[in-house]
């Protein structure tokens, strides 16, 4: 009944057994096993065709000759197609191909098809209601663990915030304070309210000092009128240092070692900020060869801070002079060197400016010069011989872990 068959195999089916045979053949090549076959006893010819049941029943009742006339039947018809049966079964085999590369490919489609609406799935976000009783209650559970973090990292954030806050206020609260207090100590400078106070009652000898020559010649010192009021307050104080047109510009004190100073303020008042020093090692009643005076380099701009700016030729040029007085004596300095060092191990073998107080030797100061002409940034033209007073500043510099920048002077005599 099927025409594609009819077209497919290119012959007609006949009423004979002989013609049945071929088309039997052909549907056998096409299909397999699974289609029975006339003159062989199968399982399914029994099921599927009653007809050919009872031809096989019927066998025995007749002597052969039936097979001898399909057989004949079926070499008549080979002789008159000789190609009808390989043609029957090329097409059997595309068709049967076929069918199955289509079966194949509708599975395939089906099992993506699968995967894409699992995938739709896996995106689409879940609800807490999709989920069991106790999955459930592990959510909520990570979720109130995660809420109370979050919140518990903004109240730190916030604390940070305000203690940064409020210490970058204090740092510049107390730099105002300090800039004041400053500015109180320049004004007693050479104010003489307190010069004829004496310390205690009756000390006369409160403003000067002694000095006992080589010789054995005695001669006294006096506290510069200007100062006497300063060296009232805090008798620490040695002096005062000033670079025109800058901030440097304030007391130097001095005490037993050289920590001290780094965290007080001339009224002996814990003060980060510190205060200009003399390295304790100097002395200001003998003198020595080089004065070492330290402070710090704030980002404020007080104490030293502006002291790295002799790094430039330029600036070195609009301020080649140092004013520092003692409590004593005045003093006038001509920028020689400005070069950048460090603080260096104990045990390293290497020139460090803050050891060169006095030089033993000619030779000796010859080399300390030399060293400090070879770190210099620019050449000043300046130059001391043995026998001349220095004056070093020295402030941190942040180049360099334990970096200073240090500026080398010269004493106008």
């Amino acid at each position: 009944r099927d025409p594609d068959l009819r077209h497919q195999y290119a012959f007609k089916v006949q009423a004979d057994d002989v013609q049945f045979a071929h088309f039997m053949h052909s549907l056998s090549v096409e299909y397999g096993d699974s289609v029975p076959h006339p003159g062989r006893k199968h399982k399914a010819s029994q099921a599927l065709f009653p007809g050919q049941q009872r031809v096989d029943r019927g066998g025995d009742q007749h002597d052969g000759r039936a097979d001898d006339r399909q057989r004949a039947g079926a070499l008549a018809h080979e002789q008159e197609h000789p190609h009808g049966v390989e043609y029957g079964l090329q097409v059997g085999q595309q068709r049967g191909g076929h069918r199955r590369d289509l079966a194949h490919g509708q599975a395939d489609e089906e099992v993506a098809a699968r995967q894409a609406k699992a995938a739709e799935e896996e995106k689409r976000p879940k609800r807490l209601e999709d989920y069991d009783p106790e999955m459930q209650r592990r959510i909520l559970a990570e979720m109130k663990r995660a809420e109370r973090n979050r919140k518990l990292l903004i109240l730190a954030f916030v604390v940070l915030m305000i203690c940064g806050f409020g210490g970058y206020g204090l740092y510049y609260m107390n730099a105002g304070k300090g800039d004041d207090r400053g500015g109180e100590l320049s004004h007693l400078v050479g104010n003489d309210v307190l010069a004829n106070i004496p310390q205690n009652k009756g000390d006369e000898g409160f403003y000067t000092a002694t000095i006992v020559d080589e010789s054995g010649y005695k001669r006294t010192l006096e506290v510069l009128e200007q100062y006497k009021s300063l060296y009232y307050l805090n008798k620490d104080l040695i002096g005062w240092v000033k670079i025109d047109d800058t901030n440097i510009d304030g007391p130097v004190m001095q005490a037993k070692d050289n920590e001290y100073y780094l965290s007080h303020d001339f009224d002996k008042k814990d003060d980060r900020a510190g205060c200009l020093f003399l390295d304790c090692s100097c002395d200001i009643v003998n003198g020595n060869d080089n004065f070492i005076i330290y402070g710090h380099h704030l980002q404020s701009g007080r104490m030293f801070s502006k002291l790295s700016e002799y790094e430039s030729e330029r600036y070195y040029a609009n301020h080649p002079i140092i004013q520092f007085d003692t409590i004593y004596e005045e003093g006038r300095y001509q920028v020689m060197y400005a070069f950048r060092s460090r603080v260096y191990d104990a045990d390293q073998v290497v020139f460090k400016y803050y050891q060169f107080i006095d030089a033993h030797s000619e030779e000796e100061f010859a080399s300390y010069m030399n060293e400090m002409s070879r770190l210099s940034y620019y050449d000043t033209g300046v130059t001391a011989h043995y026998g001349d007073r220095l004056l070093t500043l020295s402030t941190c510099d942040y180049n360099e872990e334990n970096g200073r920048f240090v500026v080398v002077a010269k004493k106008i005599r």
